[in-house]
């Protein structure tokens, strides 16, 4: 019977080696690869620029920024989001933003409740939020963001930027 024990033991062995270098990346911890995604924010075509610009505001220069995703565990479904946001503003003004499947434009709903995307302060024309938040991007899917044009999360013709969200290499 040790025989039987010392064999049964090398073979766990053997098998937990053999998973441990199966070909899982342990980049991200127990969940799997990181995942990178990029955007660069835009304008869109006919979106108005009143709630962030105010009446009385005489610039050309339109709203801009980037966008960073890393979904580190895909498994436990956790992705952290660095998003920078210029817009010309008459004072501090909060905007609405949040990420979702599909092209820009696509009326779908957003990858995670839009309570879990929070406002953007822009001061003195730019912001920067970076936080964590309980979704996953996964390879293979098409997202966007969409950056609106109040600190309410409404509907496609409130969207102020949005940008396709593109996987790195």
């Amino acid at each position: 019977m040790p025989a039987f024990m010392r064999v049964l033991a090398a073979g766990v062995i053997v098998v937990a080696g053999g998973c441990a270098h199966g070909g899982m990346s342990t980049a991200a911890g127990q969940g799997g690869e990181t995942l990178r995604w990029t955007g660069q924010l835009r304008q869109t075509e006919g979106s108005s620029q009143s709630a962030v610009m105010g009446t009385s505001t005489n610039s050309t220069r339109g709203a801009y920024g980037d966008i960073v995703v890393t979904t580190k565990d895909t498994l436990h479904a956790l992705s952290t989001v660095d998003l920078s946001v210029s817009a010309p503003t008459i004072g501090s003004t909060q905007l609405a933003w949040a990420i979702f499947s599909g092209p820009c434009g696509a009326p779908l709903p957003p990858v995670a409740g839009v309570n879990e995307f929070p406002p953007i302060e822009i001061t003195s024309g730019g912001s920067r939020v970076k936080v964590d938040v309980n979704f996953a991007l996964r390879r293979g899917g098409e997202y966007h963001i969409n950056v609106y044009n109040s600190n309410r999360a409404s509907d496609v013709s409130n969207v102020m930027m949005c940008a396709p969200l593109k996987l790195g290499r």
